[in-house]
């Protein structure tokens, strides 16, 4: 009876004729049986949807489960979008929660007063840790009671920041503070591709229900229902290759963003030179170093030319879509040919999931070799995971050949297991230390432990001004995400530099100790100016001098 009327709800709640069994059995899950829940499903298959619905159930309703909803992503443009949705299906609604996104480029809510907040687990971890991103020291309490009194969401899983060999990084400290305060919590993790032995690991750590879709029900949804070839080249990506296979639409995916910009301008020029693509062809660049506006433009555009496609649909524009790992989740379009760069089994599959993505489709996915011109090719990647990968797609049964959701998973355990075996060992063993970083950040605010516990190798935000003086609030500002290891090498080039340099070249914020009562309502900034490499550990956001920057239209920053 609580199966059937949980499914009228869910129907009715989402526009659809009949929910997957999965998404009431994880509904059961958090709101009768009191259980949090693991869960891995494949992309497509409405993850999203199963996540929101017990809380917005209860919220309609009236039952016992958090008023407050924390929906953590690993990437900004994830959580974009996934408001946008929310926003849609509440609209109209005569009681529906507030919704905001609170993120390091768009801050909506930076003390989580909003009932349903998208943001990213940066936000969320800092917060829980009382050294958050968003806030100064005066008011660094505020978000963690707002943490550990929602419902925690936390999607795609796998691409949680991790240092493999230290067991550091967000995926260890959200596993620590759930081991321990877990049971006060109720979350819901997810994602599409976790190896056999993470899954069931953490199930049991957690004392979370695990969730899988079982392969009757596979069968039953849409997104399992096309085919999808994987081939293995045995050559680096070039505009060449792509062109030799392209039809309509096609999505390339590199590794770098260097890389990224070098081949969307090959590709450019080889579609001039090439009778058959001239005037008819388009290349578009999207990756993390364009503003905002024109990032979400493109976006647009790319969601209207690649979206799903319409019965009987006959169209003669021709794209391809050149762009970076933050394509890989997120954005819902689909092509007919994708073509990456090899990185790990997990990343490959998620960048799959854009080529026949829809019921039907019939699609073919192409993993190149990476460079051999350029020092350590397979970064932000891990070299020994990536050759795993490209052995495992090179075996008879799966090169060339169209996979399952299962055959997906084979691979993905076969490639991660062992390491995730590794992982999980060390992240226990290494609690002590871990716990002793978290009392250092709880207790006693020390903000120098975050990049342990949260995110090392991470991105940075640039802003762009020639008085930094006068930007009182930082934290407000919208400005450019640069990795921080293309921000690193910048400065090191720049220190090498002999040409002229303004009076100053980089500057960080640090919060002024003042206890008036204005400072009480809001912090004030000094801003310190950057005098070498280390500096760059102890800030997410800087300040460059317009000199020393530039922007294209095109290309990005």
């Amino acid at each position: 009876m609580r199966d059937a009327l949980l499914g009228q709800a869910f129907c009715q709640m989402f526009d659809i004729e009949k929910p997957h069994d999965f998404q009431i059995e994880v509904a059961e899950h958090l709101l009768i049986n009191r259980k949090s829940v693991i869960l891995q499903a494949p992309t497509g298959s409405g993850k999203t949807w199963t996540a929101l619905f017990p809380f917005l159930h209860a919220w309609q309703t009236g039952l016992a489960f958090p008023r407050k909803c924390l929906y953590a992503v690993p990437l900004r443009v994830l959580a974009t979008q996934f408001k946008e949705d929310a926003e849609r299906v509440t609209d109209g609604w005569a009681k529906k929660p507030k919704i905001a996104l609170q993120t390091g480029e768009q801050q909506d809510d930076p003390t989580f007063e909003n009932d349903l907040i998208f943001t990213t687990i940066d936000q969320v971890l800092s917060s829980a840790l009382s050294v958050p991103y968003s806030l100064g020291y005066r008011r660094a309490n505020l978000n963690a009671g707002a943490v550990f009194s929602s419902f925690l969401v936390c999607d795609e899983l796998h691409l949680f920041p991790v240092d493999e060999q230290l067991a550091q990084g967000a995926l260890a400290t959200l596993v620590e503070q759930l081991r321990t305060l877990g049971a006060a919590i109720p979350f819901l993790l997810m994602t599409a591709t976790l190896s056999e032995q993470m899954l069931t690991t953490l199930a049991g750590q957690l004392k979370a229900q695990q969730v899988t879709v079982s392969a009757d029900e596979l069968a039953k949804i849409e997104s399992q229902q096309k085919t999808r070839r994987y081939h293995i080249v045995d050559a680096p990506l070039t505009a060449v290759s792509v062109l030799a296979q392209h039809k309509r639409r096609s999505i390339v995916i590199c590794n770098q963003v260097q890389r990224a910009i070098d081949l969307f301008e090959y590709l450019e020029q080889a579609v001039i030179d090439d009778p058959a693509h001239v005037g008819r062809t388009q290349v578009v660049l999207l990756h993390s170093r364009f503003i905002q506006e024109h990032r979400r433009a493109t976006e647009l555009a790319l969601r209207g030319a690649f979206g799903r496609p319409q019965p009987d649909e006959i169209r003669s524009d021709s794209q391809i879509i050149v762009a970076t790992q933050a394509i890989e989740v997120g954005l819902d379009i689909t092509c007919e040919h994708l073509h990456t760069e090899l990185a790990p089994a997990n990343a490959v599959i998620q960048r799959a999931g854009r080529c026949a993505r829809y019921k039907d489709e019939v699609g073919d996915v192409f993993i190149y070799r990476l460079p051999d011109d350029t020092n350590q090719p397979h970064l932000p990647y891990d070299a020994v995971r990536c050759a795993a990968t490209w052995d495992a797609f090179s075996a008879p049964k799966f090169n060339g050949q169209a996979l399952s959701f299962a055959d997906e998973q084979q691979i993905v355990t076969q490639v991660h297991n062992p390491a995730d075996a590794r992982l999980l060992k060390l992240i226990e063993s290494n609690s002590y230390k871990r716990q002793r970083d978290i009392n250092l950040a709880t207790f006693q605010g020390d903000k120098q432990v975050r990049p342990a516990l949260i995110r090392k190798v991470d991105s940075r935000t640039l802003l762009i001004h020639d008085n930094p003086q006068a930007i009182r609030n930082p934290y407000a500002w919208r400005g450019f995400s640069l990795f921080h290891g293309t921000l690193r090498g910048w400065y090191q080039r720049l220190l090498q530099s002999d040409g002229d340099l303004p009076d100053w070249c980089l500057k960080y914020p640090v919060e002024v100790p003042d206890v008036s009562e204005e400072s009480r309502r809001r912090s004030t900034y000094n801003w310190e100016e950057v005098s070498n490499v280390a500096h760059l550990d102890v800030s997410p956001i800087f300040v460059v001098h317009p000199n020393l920057v530039a922007y294209d239209r095109r290309l990005g920053g």
